[in-house]
């Protein structure tokens, strides 16, 4: 007996899912997530070469009608080829008989599920009149990470910070359909003295900002290290911070930041709060001081985009249907 599976191309996903919804699913898969109605076991990391490596994710959330898995391959020189740093899958199978049900655009959807993470982490964590936000990287996690922080506060000025002009003047193109706000490029990091958020989204294992330039009060996620020996942020900073990570464990075993500020102990282990426990427990934090939200990427996160997008796909009769 055959079964149909459903092909849903990046393009489709985001007629299925805009990024007010990705961030509402959000607050599902967090709570899923500290509840302990998610499993997921921590990724496996699979060197490929030197620049490229493979993560592969499974997941199931309790009650849900599908689980998943995803896999992505990570390349960080794929920039100078012109390419995407990542690719990816995910496959979502009916959590009853065990039937593939959805293959979906991993790139994307990745994009999607982070800027979505830090969307709803703003909301949470930033002050309500933060009108400044700075980005450090010109990828696709940039863009959802601007496309998320202006969804939920009401964002002036976006200055880009990049190494390369021609590259943030691209990315800056590709910027001006997300919102009407003065969009800037510059390769000076001090630009962060003025910000209200910051959204940090690159692989780099060393500091892109000095900490004593931060300002008294603001919100910062930090999307880019997955790896323990990345850190895009200053590991004695996090001292001044609370910290708020996307599942505990792994921030703990993976998030470069945290890893080695509990090493030269900066912090200890019980500064890091997982968000989720903030959703669930109403509990607020004080917006006022600076904040951190440290994310190395869920499963959970892809899961419940993903289910959402493919009831979608379903309803509006989107993507492709294959015969297995």
């Amino acid at each position: 007996m055959s079964s149909t599976i459903r092909i849903i191309g990046a393009e489709d996903v985001r007629r299925c899912c805009t990024m007010p919804q990705a961030i509402e699913a959000m607050k599902v898969a967090f709570s899923k997530l500290s509840s302990g109605e998610a499993n997921v076991p921590v990724r496996t990391n699979l060197p490929v070469t030197e620049q490229t490596e493979s993560l592969i994710m499974p997941v199931s959330i309790h009650g849900y009608p599908n689980f998943g898995l995803k896999a992505v391959s990570v390349t960080a020189d794929n920039a100078d080829r012109g390419l995407p740093m990542i690719h990816g899958l995910v496959l979502l199978f009916d959590s009853k008989t065990g039937e593939p049900r959805c293959l979906i655009d991993g790139e994307f959807l990745t994009a999607l599920r982070t800027g979505a993470a830090s969307g709803l982490a703003t909301d949470l964590l930033a002050d309500v009149a933060a009108r400044h936000l700075v980005v450090f990287g010109t990828g696709k996690q940039a863009t959802s990470q601007v496309e998320a922080v202006v969804a939920v506060r009401p964002i002036e000025t976006v200055t880009i910070v990049s190494r390369s002009p021609q590259r943030a003047g691209e990315f800056c193109d590709n910027l001006r359909n997300f919102g009407d706000f003065n969009l800037t490029c510059t390769s000076d990091s001090t630009v962060v003295a003025t910000s209200d958020v910051i959204c940090t989204a690159t692989p780099s294992r060393e500091p892109l900002f000095a900490g004593n330039d931060l300002p008294e009060q603001c919100h910062i996620n930090a999307v880019g290290s997955y790896r323990n020996n990345m850190c895009e942020i200053e590991p004695e900073v996090l001292t001044t911070m609370s910290i708020l990570v996307d599942q505990r464990e792994a921030g703990l075993k993976e998030a470069g930041e945290i890893v080695q500020a509990i090493r030269c102990k900066a912090i200890q282990e019980s500064h890091v709060i997982e968000l989720g426990d903030l959703l669930l427990s109403g509990e607020t934090i004080d917006v006022k001081k600076r904040t951190l939200f440290k994310s190395v990427g869920n499963a959970a996160q892809d899961l419940v985009v993903a289910d959402f997008a493919w009831s979608q796909a379903k309803q509006l009769g989107l993507g492709h249907l294959i015969e297995m």
